[in-house]
């Protein structure tokens, strides 16, 4: 299952369609699927070593094809107080709603009384963590994702050019795989 899909799937992928070989015969609609996700974003929450904020809800509009999990380590151990902002960081993992895929990196969030950011991961910051001392994290974090079905596939393959010129509306780029497989519109 860890191979990339091919380029008539890509078209189907970019049209917001579940790719059905990759899913289990128990997987194959938007609420089974979302319930799965649901249930993994549930075991990174009980992880002791984990602190977990997941975005189901597209960042509130339009529609995202994975489902943005934000992990940082347990106890406000990676969160850095600066004036009235906190610097909190952390990895991401984005869970494909259309086919098991998974990608991970480093993000830094900020929160202050007036609301915060976040980042989103690219071809730039895949499979990156905030230091070398994320490795227990990072292990219970990818232990659980691939436990689940989940490919991690690496990112040499995922920030490989797509076969094929696709169209779709996004808010980020339109040229690999990566692009193709975790993208989200407003």
């Amino acid at each position: 299952m860890d191979s990339l899909p091919e380029p008539d799937e890509l078209t189907d992928i970019v049209r917001g369609a579940i790719i059905g070989r990759y899913w289990p015969p128990n997987l194959q609609s938007d609420d089974a699927i979302e319930s799965h996700i649901r249930a993994v974003v549930a075991q990174l929450e009980n992880c002791p070593s984990l602190d977990v904020d997941a975005e189901f809800n597209s960042y509130g509009s339009g529609f995202a094809s994975y489902v943005h999990v934000f992990c940082t380590k347990a106890h406000r151990a990676a969160t850095v107080r600066r004036d009235d902002t906190d610097w909190i960081d952390g990895i991401a993992v984005y869970l494909a709603r259309l086919v098991p895929f998974a990608a991970f990196g480093a993000e830094q969030r900020t929160r202050h009384a007036r609301g915060g950011s976040f980042g989103f991961l690219d071809c730039q910051n895949l499979e990156t963590t905030p230091d070398s001392s994320w490795e227990k994290e990072l292990s219970a974090i990818l232990g659980i994702v691939t436990a689940a079905g989940y490919a991690v596939i690496p990112k040499s393959e995922y920030c490989r050019p797509l076969p094929v010129r696709l169209e779709w509306e996004t808010n980020f780029g339109t040229e690999t795989y990566f692009d193709a497989i975790f993208y989200w519109y407003d």
